[in-house]
C-alpha cells in the first residue's frame, strides 16, 4: 500500500504493514488506518554488524513526523526486527539516534522511550510522544522490538 495523500512535494511512501478497518463503505481512507514501519536492526553483514539506528529514526519515525505516513492519524508504529537477537542493544541504539534528533523529530529533549503505555507488560514494547507542526497536537509512536535471528541478512 501506498500513501493515499502525500503532502505537497513529497513522494508517495510504501507502508510496510497497514491496518484498515474492514466493513467501512467507500475507497480507503487514510484518516483511518494504523501503519507499521518496519526496520532490521543490529544486521550482521561480512562479518561487520550494523546497528541500523539511524536508519530506524531517519527513514522510519522521520516519515510520521513530516507525514510522509499518517499525515491524518495520531498514532503511528515501528516494528524494529532485531537480527542478532540483542534487543536490549538494539533499543540502547535506537534511543541513542533519537536523542541526537530529537529536535527534528518535535520531541521534548532529552528525547527518550517511555515503556508502552498500551503493552504495560512487554519490556520490549515503547512509545514515543511527537509534537508535529500544524495540528497542534501530540502524535505518538508506538515501538516494538522483536528477536528476528531466525532471518537471514541481505
Amino acid at each position: 500500500m501506498v500513501e493515499l495523500d502525500p503532502a505537497p512535494g513529497q513522494d508517495l511512501g510504501r507502508l510496510d504493514i497497514v491496518f484498515l478497518p474492514t466493513g467501512v463503505p467507500g475507497p480507503p481512507n487514510e484518516a483511518v488506518y494504523f501503519c507499521l514501519e518496519c526496520k532490521r536492526l543490529n544486521v550482521v553483514i561480512g562479518g561487520q554488524k550494523r546497528p541500523g539506528g539511524s536508519d530506524y529514526v531517519g527513514h522510519g519515525m522521520l516519515r510520521f513526523i513530516n507525514r510522509q505516513y499518517a499525515r491524518a492519524v495520531r498514532n503511528g508504529g515501528m516494528l524494529g526486527y532485531v537480527l542478532d537477537g540483542n534487543v536490549t542493544a538494539a533499543i540502547t541504539n535506537v534511543e541513542l539516534n533519537i536523542r541526537r534528533h530529537c529536535t527534528v523529530l518535535c520531541m521534548d529533549a532529552p528525547g527518550v522511550l517511555h515503556p508502552s503505555s498500551i503493552l504495560t507488560d512487554v519490556p520490549t514494547a515503547r512509545e514515543s510522544i511527537h509534537h508535529r507542526q500544524g495540528d497542534g497536537g501530540q502524535f505518538r509512536v508506538h515501538h516494538l522490538f522483536v528477536k528476528a535471528e531466525a532471518m537471514h541478512s541481505q
